[in-house]
């Protein structure tokens, strides 16, 4: 009977374990989604669908997919507001100075954003640390 309990408690402890690859995959889709968004999408349908045991991966990569997921949602925003701008400049010359900031300005410091953030969690993922973006619709669970 102390050699069950004995057995079970290893079994536990390691179900708990944080594998170096494991922390090596959320790292990378950390890292690798803040330059193609796409990575993160992928890497959620893979672990979603694969029946993935490890809920600290699962949490990373939904974590991130939601992140680059509103990301996404930003820039197309500002494409259409800055595109818009730009058929506006028909009516008011003076819209196309909005458009220009809008698409100069805002869409690289987003992209910025996006990259520090991403190095954060990565490095959190690395040091086997949970992290959640501090602004992220939490869409997908």
């Amino acid at each position: 009977m102390e050699g069950l309990i004995e057995k079970n408690i290893e079994t536990n402890s390691s179900e708990n374990l944080i594998t170096e690859n494991q922390k090596l995959l959320t790292t990378l889709v950390h890292i690798f989604s803040s330059f193609v968004g796409l990575i993160a999408l992928i890497a959620y349908i893979v672990v979603t669908f694969s029946g993935e045991k490890s809920s600290f991966v699962k949490k990373h990569v939904t974590e991130t997919f939601n992140f680059q997921f509103m990301f996404f949602i930003f820039y197309c925003l500002i494409l259409v507001l800055s595109g818009s701008s730009l058929l506006l400049m028909m009516i008011n010359p003076a819209s196309i100075i909005a458009g220009f900031l809008l698409s100069t300005i805002l869409l690289p410091l987003l992209a910025v954003v996006n990259l520090i953030f991403s190095i954060i969690a990565g490095i959190k993922g690395y040091k086997g640390e949970e992290y959640k973006y501090p602004v992220s619709f939490r869409i997908f669970r």
